[in-house]
C-alpha cells in the first residue's frame, strides 16, 4: 500500500520515474486472516520477514504492510511489531530473521500468542516482489497454512528533486459524498478534521517541520452541475484550516448522483500536486453508495493518481461487507491505499481530562495576540473567531480541544493577516507596511511603538504556546491511560480511518512523528 521500494531511473537526463509497489496485501491479509480465525487462534504474531535478493529496508515495509491490513480488518489481534522487534533484540536474533518453524514457535510462545507469521521477501524480476509465508501453531510447531503473493509495480512520475532548503509537504484532498443522508459523514469530518491535523503538526523529515496543506471536494449532489459530474472543488490546497473548517460548516446535503472515478480523476489533475518524491500525497474519498458509478472509470482515475504518487484511500459509510462488494475496497487496492468502512451517524465520546478547561482558556486567549493588518485582516479575524465557536458546538467529540491544540502550533496558518504571524516568520518588513494597511487604533502609532507591540503580542503568544503544548500533552496521555482501561470499543469513525492511515503512510515516506 505504500512506499516499499523506490527504483529511479533517468529519462532524457531529466525526467525521474520511481516504482511504488502496490497490489494485493489487503487480499493476502485477508486469506492468512480467515486460514487464522478457522483455525481457532486469537493472537497473532508477524515476525519481521526475511530478504532475499532484496534489501532490508524492503522487506520492513512489506511486513509494515501487512500488519497494517491485517490490524485493519480487526478479525484477529496482531502483537505490535515493536513488541516483536524489542524481543528479537533481547534473544539475538534481529538480525538473522525467523526462518525456522521451531524458533518461531518458540518467539510465539514467549510472545503469548496463538500463531506467528514467518516468511521470505524476494523479487521474481524487477517491478515484482514475491512473499512466501508460513503460519506456524505455537503449541505444535506446526505449519498450518502456506501463502505466496506477487506484489507488482506501479509507475510514478516524479519531475522534481529533493530541495534541502524547502520544508517537506504532506498534501490531504479531501472527497466528500455530500447527496442525501450524508450529513453523519459531514458532521464527523467537522469534528475530526482538528485532530488529524494536530496529529499531522507533529510530522518532520530531516529535522525540518512538514507543511500541511488540505483540500476540500464535494460530489453526488443533484444541485452541482451535471455535465460536470455533480462535483465541485471547494478549496485547492491550503493551509488556511479555518478556511476548510468553515466550508465544512457551510456544506448542505441533498439527492444526486455518486461519481467516484470523476471526482478521483478531477482531484488528480486539477489540485497543484507536489512533484518531490520526498513529499507525501494522498487523497481520501468517503461515501455510501456504489463505486463505479458514471462514465469515467475508477481505474483510470485511480491508475493516474497513483502515477503522480498519490495514494488513494476509500472510506465506506456502511458496513465492511458492503463496502467490498460495492467496489470501495478494490478502489483502495488499486490506489495503494487503505480501506475503512464508518458508522457515520456514530461519534465516538472524548474522555475528559483534568487539563480540559484550561486548554479552552489558553486557546481563546491566544486570539489576543492577533494583530489584523491587510484588506483581508477583519474577515480572517472573523473566521477566526467563528470557527473556535462551530468546534465548540461539537465540544463532546473533542473539537474545540483539538482545535485550541493546533492553534497553539507554529503550523497555524495566519501570516497573511497577522502581523505577529508574519514578523516572526520573516514574511513582513514593519518598516514597508502603509498606514492604511493597519487599524485605525494601531495606525496612529510610530514604526517604533508598532514594533515595541509587535514584540509584546509576540512574548504573550510564545507562553501561550508553551502552555497548550504542555497541556496538550498531558491531555494526550491520561486520555491514554485512562483508554487502556476500558474494555468497549468506540464505534467505528472518521477520525481512526483518517488518522491511522495517515500516519501510517507518511511514516512510509520518512515522516517522522513526536511519540
Amino acid at each position: 500500500m505504500l512506499f516499499f521500494k523506490v527504483i529511479c531511473i533517468t529519462i532524457l537526463s531529466t525526467l525521474s520515474v520511481s516504482q511504488l509497489w502496490a497490489g494485493s496485501y489487503p487480499d493476502l491479509a485477508a486469506q492468512i486472516s480467515e486460514k487464522a480465525v478457522k483455525a481457532g487462534y486469537k493472537r497473532l504474531a508477524v515476525a519481521g520477514f526475511t530478504s532475499v535478493g532484496v534489501d532490508k529496508q524492503t522487506s520492513e515495509f512489506a511486513t509494515d504492510d501487512l500488519i497494517f491490513y491485517l490490524v485493519e480488518r480487526a478479525e484477529i489481534e496482531v502483537v505490535e511489531r515493536e513488541q516483536i522487534d524489542k524481543l528479537l533484540k533481547e534473544k539475538s536474533l534481529e538480525q538473522v530473521g525467523l526462518v525456522d518453524e521451531k524458533q518461531g514457535a518458540e518467539v510465539g510462545k514467549w510472545l503469548n500468542t496463538d500463531a506467528i507469521l514467518i516468511g521470505k521477501v524476494s523479487e521474481r524480476k524487477e517491478g515484482q516482489l514475491t512473499l512466501q509465508l508460513r503460519l506456524v501453531d505455537v503449541k505444535t510447531a506446526r505449519i498450518s497454512a502456506t501463502f505466496r503473493d506477487e506484489i507488482n509495480a506501479i509507475p510514478v512520475v516524479i519531475t522534481e528533486p529533493d530541495d534541502i532548503n524547502e520544508p517537506p509537504k504532506i498534501q490531504v484532498a479531501i472527497l466528500l459524498d455530500t447527496s442525501s443522508s450524508m450529513d453523519g459523514l459531514i458532521n464527523q469530518t467537522r469534528a475530526y478534521l482538528w485532530k488529524m491535523v494536530n496529529e499531522l503538526a507533529d510530522a518532520s523529515k530531516d529535522d525540518k517541520t512538514a507543511k500541511v496543506e488540505v483540500a476540500l471536494y464535494e460530489y453526488g449532489k443533484s444541485t452541482l452541475p451535471e455535465q460536470e459530474n455533480y462535483l465541485r472543488m471547494i478549496l485547492p490546497f491550503t493551509e488556511d484550516l479555518d478556511k476548510v473548517s468553515e466550508q465544512l460548516f457551510a456544506l448542505q446535503t441533498t439527492g444526486g448522483e455518486e461519481y467516484a472515478g470523476a471526482v478521483i480523476e478531477h482531484a488528480t489533475q486539477n489540485l497543484i500536486w507536489s512533484k518531490r518524491k520526498d513529499n507525501y500525497r494522498t487523497i481520501f474519498i468517503a461515501g455510501n453508495e456504489g463505486f463505479g458509478q458514471g462514465k469515467i472509470p475508477w481505474e483510470n482515475s485511480i491508475a493516474n493518481a497513483r502515477r503522480k504518487g498519490v495514494f488513494v484511500n476509500t472510506i465506506f459509510c456502511g458496513s465492511r461487507q458492503e463496502g467490498e462488494g460495492t467496489g470501495w475496497a478494490a478502489g483502495a487496492r488499486a490506489g495503494a491505499g487503505s480501506f475503512s468502512n464508518i458508522e457515520q451517524n456514530s461519534v465516538a465520546k472524548v474522555i475528559d481530562t483534568p487539563f480540559d478547561a484550561e486548554l479552552r482558556k489558553a486557546g481563546q486567549e491566544i486570539n489576543s495576540t492577533f494583530i489584523p493588518y491587510g484588506k483581508t485582516a477583519k474577515k480572517a479575524a472573523a473566521r477566526q473567531a467563528e470557527q473556535d465557536e462551530k468546534a465548540a458546538t461539537m465540544a463532546d467529540t473533542g473539537a474545540d480541544l483539538e482545535r485550541y491544540s493546533f492553534k497553539g502550533k507554529s503550523q497555524y496558518s495566519s501570516q497573511s493577516w497577522d502581523l505577529v504571524t508574519g514578523v516572526s516568520k520573516g514574511e513582513l518588513k514593519l518598516n514597508e507596511l502603509e498606514k492604511d494597511e493597519l487599524p485605525p487604533e494601531l495606525a496612529k502609532l510610530s514604526k517604533k511603538e508598532l514594533q515595541s507591540r509587535v514584540e509584546s503580542e509576540m512574548k504573550k503568544r510564545q507562553a501561550l504556546q508553551k502552555q497548550i503544548a504542555e497541556l496538550t500533552e498531558k491531555r494526550q496521555k491520561y486520555i491514554a491511560e485512562e483508554s487502556a482501561k476500558l474494555s468497549k470499543e468506540d464505534p467505528k469513525t472518521l477520525d481512526k480511518a483518517l488518522v491511522r492511515t495517515v500516519l501510517y503512510q507518511a511514516k512510509r515516506q520518512n515522516f517522522n512523528f513526536k511519540p
